[in-house]
């Protein structure tokens, strides 16, 4: 019985650990995409979403970020 506790507790720390390494990696993403955006020279479009009643978005179509 001990034992299985012990592989729970173990499949617990891998659990965090990976956690960690994602949310490590989702912050290297979002600086790279703030680079990105930096670096562009934006090119601005303005649509609606194609759904009925959709609202009104405008982004740029090089590195899609929303105005």
């Amino acid at each position: 019985n001990g034992s299985i506790e012990d592989e729970i507790t173990e499949h617990q720390k891998q659990l965090r650990f990976y956690y960690k390494e994602i949310y490590k990696l989702e912050e290297v993403i979002k600086e790279k995409e703030k680079k990105i955006c930096q670096l562009c020279d934006h090119e601005w479009i303005t649509r609606r979403e194609p759904i009925p009643y959709g609202e009104m978005e405008t982004f740029c179509i090089k590195c899609n970020l929303i105005k």
